[in-house]
C-alpha cells in the first residue's frame, strides 16, 4: 500500500518513502467559519492564509514554535458594576445592613487582590464584571482560529486497513469502520494537525478510540453530510494512567466542521483534552459513565450542536492553578446537559454571552468556583439541586429560567474547616457555603468577604424549593425583569441575602411565596426603587391588582400558581403611599416601602425595620 503522506503510518507496516508534508499546510481555498467573536471583540488569531502569524503572548509559546496564541479578548470595558467589595465584611443587619447596601450600591467595582474569604485560583479577582467580555479581559486564552478548519488535499486513510498512528502534521482524511483498533497522533514537529472524519466508526476494546499524545494543536473537522462514532473500552488495560476517554488529547484541541459525530465513553469521560478544548461546529452527542467533555485550561463553545449525557459532570474545565484558566465560556451554539452531578463545573469562571443552554442535573445547573456571569444567549435549569452558583454571581443580560429543588441563584464561597468549624459544622471544605451538619445559603455562614450578587439585565424566572435568590454577602438589582417562586415557610424564601434584602434600584421584580409562614424578606429599606409587600391570609391562585392611593391601577400580576405572599418593584411604584393589593378572596393595605409582618402565609420584615400593614 502506498500512503500519499508519510505522516501516516499503518501498523505493523513500513512508512512509504513519500516527501513529508510542508512545515506549515498550503494556504486554504475558499471561504471559512466566521470569526469567533466575544462580545463586539474578535476572539483568536488574526492570519493571512498560513503565512502570516499575529505575534501575541501565550503560556505555551515556546513550545508551541511559530504556533502562537493571540492575547485576550478584547478590552476590559469602562463602565463597571455598581457593586464594590470593599463593603462585602461584617454584619449585615439593621442599621448596618442599610448602611453596608447604600455603599454597595453607589460604589463602583475595582480590581483588587482576592478578599479573604474567598477560596479558589483561576479567574477570580475579587472584582465584580459588568460582562463577560470583561470578566475575560485579562484571561481569555484561545489557540482556536476559523481557518484551522480548513483544509486543502488531505491524505485518505481507511481505517478497515487497521489501527493508525501519525506522526506528522498536515491533513488527513479519516474514513471506515475500526472494529478493534485506535488512531494514535503522536508528532513532534511543529504545526498543525487536522483529522477530517468522514464516515469513521472506531471502537477500542482495551483503551480510547482517539488518543493524542503529543502535537502542537489538533483540529478535528467533521465532513459535511458524514456520521461519525467513537467508542471506547469498558475498562482499559492501564486503568489508573491516560488516555482515560474516549476521545483523549493531551494538547489543545478543537472540534468544527458541519458532520456528526457520536462519542461513547464506557469506561469513564467522553472528550477530554488536557488543554484548551473548543467546540466550534458539528452535531456532537457525548454518552459517558463519568464526565461528558472536559478541558483543563478551557472549555469554550462557539458553534454548532452538543448534547450530552452524563453519569458525572456535564461539560467542565479543571486547572484550578494557573492564573486565567479553569473556565467554561459559552459564545454560541445549541447545548443540551443531563449530568448526575453539576451539567457545568468550572474551576474558576462559569461565563454565557450567547447560545443556547437547556440543562438538568443533579447538582448544580452552572457552577463557577470563582465567577458566574450571564450577558447574553438562552439558560434553561430544567432541573437541579441549586440553579446558578458562584462566589460572585453576575446576570447582565440573556433569558435566564431556573428551577431548583433548593436554592435558585446562590453566591456564596467555597467553606474552610475553619468555617465549618466556627459554624459548627465539623471539619472538610465544602464548596457553596453549605457547611457538613450546618444550613445552606446565608442562614449558616452569614457573611462571607468576596461573595456577592447582581443583577443588572436581562430576564430571569426562579423557582425553588427553598431560597429563590440567596447570596452570603450584599445583593443589588438594578434592572432587567426578576421572577420568584419560592417557598416562605419561615427559613426560606424568595430572597435570603446577607440574612436580610437586596437592595432594588431599577428593574421589574415580582417576587411570590408559595407556602406560609412569613419566610419571605423583603427588600432593604435602602432601596431607591418603589416596592411593595404584600401577605395573604392564605395561598390561592388567581390575579392580583395593585391600585395606588388615588385609584390608578399600577399593574396586575398574574402568578401562574396559588402563592401566599408578593414583593413587587418597578419604576412605576412610589417610595411612599398607600396601596391596595386585591385578589379575589381578599384585599390587603400596604405602605411602599414597609414589609409585613406574618400572620397567615406573610413575610418575615427581618432587619428592615418595618411595621405591619393594615388588612381589609
Amino acid at each position: 500500500m502506498t500512503w500519499p503522506n508519510a505522516g501516516v503510518r499503518l501498523r505493523g507496516a513500513a512508512p512509504s518513502a513519500a516527501a513529508l508534508p510542508p512545515t506549515d499546510p498550503p494556504p486554504s481555498t475558499g471561504p471559512g467559519p466566521s470569526a469567533l467573536t466575544c462580545g463586539d471583540a474578535a476572539v483568536g488569531r488574526v492570519r493571512g492564509g498560513w503565512d502570516g502569524i499575529v505575534q501575541g503572548v501565550a503560556k505555551r509559546g515556546a513550545r508551541r514554535g511559530t504556533r502562537v496564541l493571540a492575547p485576550g479578548c478584547g478590552a476590559a470595558l469602562a463602565v463597571s458594576l455598581a457593586v464594590s467589595l470593599a463593603g462585602c465584611s461584617g454584619q449585615v443587619g439593621g442599621a448596618d445592613a442599610t448602611a453596608t447596601a447604600t455603599a454597595t450600591a453607589t460604589a463602583t467595582a475595582t480590581a483588587t487582590a482576592p478578599p479573604s474569604g474567598q477560596t479558589g485560583t483561576g479567574n477570580g479577582s475579587g472584582e465584580v464584571p459588568a460582562s463577560v467580555d470583561q470578566a475575560l479581559a485579562d484571561a481569555l486564552e484561545t489557540h482556536w482560529a476559523p481557518a484551522d478548519g480548513e483544509y486543502g488535499a488531505a491524505a485518505t486513510i481507511d481505517l478497515g486497513d487497521g489501527p493508525v498512528s501519525i506522526d506528522q502534521p498536515g491533513a488527513y482524511r479519516l474514513t471506515g469502520k475500526l472494529a478493534d483498533g485506535q488512531v494514535t497522533v503522536d508528532v513532534a514537529r511543529a504545526g498543525l494537525v487536522q483529522l477530517v472524519f468522514d464516515g469513521v466508526d472506531i471502537t477500542s476494546l482495551t483503551s480510547a478510540a482517539v488518543n493524542i499524545e503529543a502535537a502542537d494543536e489538533v483540529v478535528i473537522i467533521l465532513a459535511d453530510g458524514s456520521t461519525n462514532h467513537l467508542t471506547d473500552a469498558t475498562s482499559y488495560a492501564r486503568p489508573d494512567e491516560e488516555p482515560d476517554a474516549a476521545l483523549f488529547s493531551k494538547v489543545d484541541l478543537s472540534i468544527t466542521g458541519s458532520g456528526a459525530l457520536n462519542v461513547t465513553g464506557r469506561a469513564g469521560d467522553g472528550i477530554t483534552s488536557k488543554d484548551g478544548l473548543v467546540i466550534a461546529g458539528g452535531a456532537i452527542t457525548v454518552t459517558s459513565v463519568d464526565d461528558a467533555v472536559k478541558g483543563r485550561d478551557y472549555l469554550r463553545v462557539a458553534g454548532g450542536s452538543l448534547a450530552v449525557e452524563a453519569g458525572g459532570d456535564g461539560l467542565k474545565a479543571t486547572n484550578a492553578d494557573d492564573a486565567g484558566a479553569g473556565y467554561v465560556l459559552f459564545e454560541g451554539g445549541a447545548v443540551t446537559v443531563e449530568a448526575g452531578t453539576d451539567c457545568v463545573d468550572a474551576a474558576s469562571d462559569a461565563l454565557v454571552t450567547a447560545g443556547d443552554l437547556a440543562l438538568s442535573c443533579g447538582d448544580d445547573g452552572i457552577h463557577g468556583e470563582a465567577r458566574l456571569v450571564v450577558d447574553g444567549g438562552s439558560v434553561a435549569v430544567e432541573q437541579s439541586y441549586e440553579g446558578l452558583e458562584a462566589p460572585v454571581l453576575v446576570v447582565a443580560g440573556g433569558d435566564i429560567r431556573v428551577v431548583a429543588s433548593d436554592d435558585g441563584l446562590n453566591a456564596a464561597a467555597a467553606t474552610t474547616d475553619a468555617a465549618e468549624d466556627a459554624a459548627g459544622g465539623g471539619t472538610g471544605a465544602r464548596r457553596g457555603g453549605m457547611p457538613s451538619g450546618g444550613m445552606p445559603g446565608g442562614g449558616a455562614m452569614g457573611v462571607q468577604d468576596g461573595v456577592v450578587v447582581a443583577i443588572t439585565g436581562g430576564s430571569v424566572w426562579i423557582e425553588a424549593g427553598a431560597d429563590g435568590i440567596d447570596a452570603n454577602g450584599p445583593g443589588t438589582i438594578s434592572g432587567g425583569s426578576v421572577t420568584v417562586y419560592a417557598a416562605a415557610n419561615g427559613m426560606e424564601g424568595p430572597f435570603d441575602i446577607a440574612e436580610s434584602g437586596p437592595v432594588i434600584t431599577g428593574g421589574t421584580v415580582v417576587a411570590y411565596g408559595t407556602g406560609g409562614g412569613g419566610g419571605i424578606i423583603a427588600p432593604l429599606a435602602s432601596s431607591t426603587q418603589g416596592w411593595l409587600a404584600a401577605s395573604f391570609d392564605s395561598a390561592e391562585a388567581g390575579g392580583i391588582t395593585l391600585v395606588d392611593q388615588t385609584g390608578t391601577t399600577v399593574g396586575v400580576l398574574e402568578p401562574d400558581r396559588a402563592v401566599s405572599a408578593v414583593v413587587y418593584s418597578s419604576p412605576d411604584v412610589a417610595n411612599s403611599g398607600t396601596y391596595l393589593l386585591s385578589r379575589s378572596s381578599q384585599t390587603v393595605e400596604v405602605t411602599a416601602g414597609q414589609a409585613m409582618t406574618a400572620t397567615g402565609g406573610g413575610f418575615g420584615g427581618r432587619d428592615n425595620n418595618t411595621r405591619p400593614g393594615r388588612r381589609s
